[in-house]
């Protein structure tokens, strides 16, 4: 594969993420992490993604998280209820969404 076709290839299948922790189990399915993704969340937030704050991750949660139908699983509507959950809770699902943005693009390297 060319470097051409390499980047002109849009790789948007959803992947399935488990989570998997005491009081949460299911999965929450996301595609990587684009370009343009990371471009709207840096307007909002500069510093994305080296620098991820609460409403960074409840913004990258609210734009990426999917459900087994590939619709969203949250909307703008659901902000102000996800800004006051547990910070622990919302970086489990932002840092799993993140993660495997990361590991999918080192796959993608081999």
């Amino acid at each position: 594969m060319s470097v051409r076709d390499f980047l002109l290839t849009v790789s948007s299948q959803a992947r399935a993420i488990e989570i998997n922790d005491g009081d949460a189990r299911g999965v929450v399915y996301a595609t990587p992490l684009t370009c343009g993704d990371t471009t709207k969340l840096q307007q909002r937030h500069p510093e994305f993604p080296l620098k991820l704050t609460p409403e960074s991750m409840v913004d990258m949660v609210i734009l990426k998280a999917l459900d087994a139908e590939g619709n969203k699983m949250f909307t703008l509507e659901d902000k102000p209820i996800l800004l006051r959950q547990g910070l622990t809770r919302v970086s489990l699902v932002a840092s799993a969404i993140l993660g495997e943005t990361l590991i999918v693009e080192d796959a993608e390297k081999n």
